[in-house]
């Protein structure tokens, strides 16, 4: 049986300002049997894309650092997420409260060292112990199983990135020490500059896909994003081109 949403059409036209219970609302009424044709024949594939792209415009506003674009592109995002709720609520599954309860109760849980007695512990350390919670809550038992959480539809450097840290998290060792990646690199850029054309295809992937992995190995150690790093030198790269057409 359908429910009425919270706020009807006739105060959400006269109203200068609104809540995040007005945004649920007006979700609700566009899915509603008087709503939108379009949105009521959305389902969760069928916007899986827009959700993915104001993710990702969100980032780029991040990156200019435009705040009123940023203010934008999350209300865009925070609508795909209310979208997706009320289509869970329309089944019976689950609604927007529940998303918050489960996203405050895991806040909660994962920072013992904030919500509890548990000793002071450094941004290291904090992010271990949320993996270990989150390991225990999944009831991922070994670090494979970790590892292959990591969404393999990742940017493959941001999935490299997060499988790093979870492998380091795994150890007792840090982040702190370049020493033993340098050598691998140096020794793969060598192998690199010696392959000869006649080599497989499968012998090049290997050794790039390896060399790759140094380097985000590296980025992690240094504090460094890999992803954002090689996009700033593509925009660098547009930047450059566009001066040389008389055009920057």
């Amino acid at each position: 049986m359908e429910r009425s949403p919270n706020s009807t059409k006739e105060e959400l036209m006269l109203k200068d300002s609104f809540s995040f219970g007005d945004l649920c609302s007006i979700i609700e009424i566009l899915r509603g049997k008087d709503g939108c044709p379009w949105d009521r024949e959305q389902d969760h594939l069928s916007i899986r894309g827009n959700l993915i792209e104001e993710t990702y415009e969100a980032v780029e506003a991040i990156d200019k650092a435009d705040s009123d674009l940023l203010k934008e592109e999350l209300g865009d995002v925070l609508m795909q997420i209310v979208f997706h709720a009320q289509m869970e609520k329309e089944t019976g599954s689950f609604d927007i409260g529940d998303v918050i309860n489960g996203t405050c109760r895991k806040l909660i849980d994962r920072h013992p060292h904030v919500f509890s007695s548990e000793g002071k512990v450094d941004s290291e350390e904090a992010l271990k112990n949320w993996e270990k919670a989150k390991n225990i809550e999944k009831q991922r038992k070994t670090l494979s199983s970790s590892l292959e959480s990591i969404p393999p539809s990742l940017p493959a450097l941001m999935r490299a990135s997060k499988m790093y840290r979870k492998l380091i998290s795994s150890s007792d060792a840090r982040m702190t020490d370049t020493g033993d990646i340098l050598p691998d690199a140096f020794e793969k850029i060598n192998a690199l500059s010696k392959i000869s054309a006649d080599s497989s295809a499968r012998e090049r992937e290997e050794l790039i896909g390896n060399l790759l992995f140094d380097i985000t190995r590296l980025s992690c150690i240094l504090g460094t994003d890999s992803e954002k790093a090689l996009n700033d030198v593509l925009e660098d790269k547009i930047r450059t081109v566009r001066k040389s057409e008389g055009l920057g």
